[in-house]
């Protein structure tokens, strides 16, 4: 089987491990970067010098396994990865875990530990990735300044070297016009709020990802308790916005949910931004008890394996606009059509 092909038939190693309020908050985690302290290691090709590359291989080893190496990915591999994968874009070497950990070497040259679950992050989470960290850290210099802390080429995270996101479903705040309001109460407190896909304020899907790097103040314990208070924040807000839409727009809603839902079982031409808002719908109905209840996990699958790289991965080259929309609709009738209502 090619590379692209084996790929796109993994399941993300993410949807295995899910924390709380997985209606809400389809992944969330940590990232912790760290340069080393001899400049350009990490290269481009993703190869050291010297005793460094060793040093760092063998750390690699004792968190990723004996026969763990870094390999550069195929355009189209690597594609297929930051679809099933959004927050490895731009990761242009990856060393895998699985469960949801991995290593990589952005363009940036920075080596950067990636700690994700489905759900909001869970202790174990974020201490899979210090940790992850910590065990490398313990057999290579990384740049490190006492009064700066972890040095970085991305000053924003410079100190601790985190970065927590979160992907969120939040149709309530979307379809209640709410989430500009929500993006400039985030926004005073150091927290970015950005559409997943295209369309502001209403991006396709109501997926919308939360992005927080603390300062250099901050422990990363402290860090990691102020990014689940943040997304405990956002959840209730999801809540009461949710609540409002159903008492002014029920029949809407459940209309929407079923049709959504029968559309998916029988649909012959359907491009990706379609079917995250037909997900979107079919998610808020199970929520909201509009529908019967749904799987989570296989409506999560069905989101992040049916991309353009993953059609084209599946169907073994290059295909027409068309070509991927059908090959999509079939994808999603035989996953859609396995849900017993």
């Amino acid at each position: 089987m090619n590379e692209p092909r084996r790929v796109a038939e993994e399941r993300p190693a993410w949807l295995s491990l899910t924390g709380l309020y997985p209606e809400t908050v389809i992944y969330s985690g940590v990232e912790v970067s760290r340069s080393l302290a001899e400049g350009r290691f990490w290269a481009r090709a993703g190869i050291g010098r010297g005793k460094q590359k060793r040093a760092a291989s063998k750390a690699l080893a004792t968190v990723f396994g004996p026969r763990a190496r870094l390999s550069e990915l195929t355009m189209l591999a690597r594609g297929v990865v930051w679809e099933k994968y959004p927050y490895l874009k731009g990761v242009v070497l990856l060393l895998s875990a699985g469960d949801g950990l991995h290593a990589g070497v952005g363009p940036r040259e920075t080596l950067r530990f990636y700690s994700y679950s489905g759900g909001a992050i869970s202790e174990m989470v974020f201490q899979r990735g210090i940790r992850a960290a910590d065990s490398v850290g313990q057999a290579v210099e990384f740049a490190y300044d006492a009064e700066l802390g972890f040095l970085n080429p991305d000053l924003e995270e410079v100190g601790s070297g985190l970065c927590f996101k979160a992907l969120m479903h939040l149709p309530g705040i979307i379809h209640t016009d709410e989430l500009n309001a929500l993006r400039e109460g985030l926004d005073k407190s150091g927290v970015k709020c950005e559409g997943f896909l295209k369309g502001w304020p209403r991006p396709h899907g109501c997926l919308v990802v939360i992005t927080y790097r603390p300062g250099p103040g901050l422990r990363p314990y402290e860090a990691h308790d102020s990014f689940r208070e943040i997304i405990l924040f956002v959840v209730e807000e999801e809540k009461e916005a949710r609540s409002a839409l159903l008492s002014s727009a029920e029949a809407i809603v459940e209309d929407r949910a079923a049709r959504s839902l029968a559309t998916l079982r029988v649909a012959r031409v359907l491009g990706y931004d379609e079917l995250s808002d037909m997900l979107s719908w079919i998610r808020l109905g199970v929520a909201l008890d509009a529908l019967e209840p749904l799987s989570i996990r296989e409506m999560n699958a069905l989101l992040f394996l049916s991309g353009s790289n993953h059609m084209r991965a599946m169907a073994g080259g290059e295909l027409s606009q068309l070509e991927e929309d059908i090959m999509r609709a079939s994808f999603a009738r035989a996953v859609a059509g396995s849900w017993v209502e």
